[in-house]
């Protein structure tokens, strides 16, 4: 989904549409006006400017490349890189974690459930202008206070508190589990209607 979006944005620079509606399609959105106002103001100095960009992204620019063996393997990558690079909201932590559980549990309807509510809870979010990172944390600490009828200080650590309630063995409690990802999809349009007023 967001493949199609970036390479019809490659094609078409100023391209948005109903896809742009989750805060990663806003991001390469803000990614490609930035990069465009870049070149055009220094093309204006430097004709050349855009071949020399172009040699350096195909002459010197290396990537590493690795596939996983496993889902479980995506998952423990997932959490080391990210750990030492952008700070990720609660809400990204937790759905890394919850297709990680799924695989090292063997519960793979959590991972159906990641698959069928994920985007609905970013597109409401979006909708209601709640993307940043403390907008994301905020949100899933009222979903989880009222779900799990938590104290608010250990609201603040939701991430941990799953992992902990939830640990990823066969034998764990995954209905319940698959209850609060849906729990956090209705959640997250009631949050939309109440901020947004909308399709009331």
């Amino acid at each position: 989904y967001l493949d199609k979006y970036f390479f019809r944005k490659l094609e078409e620079w100023n391209y948005t549409s109903e896809e742009h509606s989750t805060k990663a399609h806003t991001n390469i959105n803000n990614a490609f006006t930035e990069f465009k106002k870049w070149l055009d103001d220094n093309i204006q100095t430097d004709l050349d400017f855009a071949e020399k960009v172009y040699t350096v992204i195909v002459e010197k620019i290396v990537f590493l490349f690795h596939v996983p063996e496993t889902n479980a393997e995506v998952g423990l990558m997932f959490e080391v890189i990210n750990n030492r690079g952008k700070k990720l909201s609660e809400l990204e932590k937790i759905k890394n974690y919850l297709i990680y559980y799924a695989e090292k549990s063997g519960y793979h309807d959590v991972k159906v459930a990641v698959d069928n509510y994920w985007g609905k809870i970013l597109f409401n979010l979006n909708a209601c202008h709640q993307t940043s990172n403390e907008d994301e944390n905020s949100f899933l600490r009222y979903t989880w206070i009222v779900f799990e009828q938590t104290n608010k200080s250990e609201s603040y650590h939701v991430y941990d508190n799953l992992k902990i309630r939830f640990p990823a063995k066969h034998g764990s409690n995954w209905q319940r589990l698959k209850l609060y990802i849906e729990f956090i999809a209705e959640s997250s349009e009631t949050y939309n209607k109440l901020l947004t007023r909308n399709l009331i």
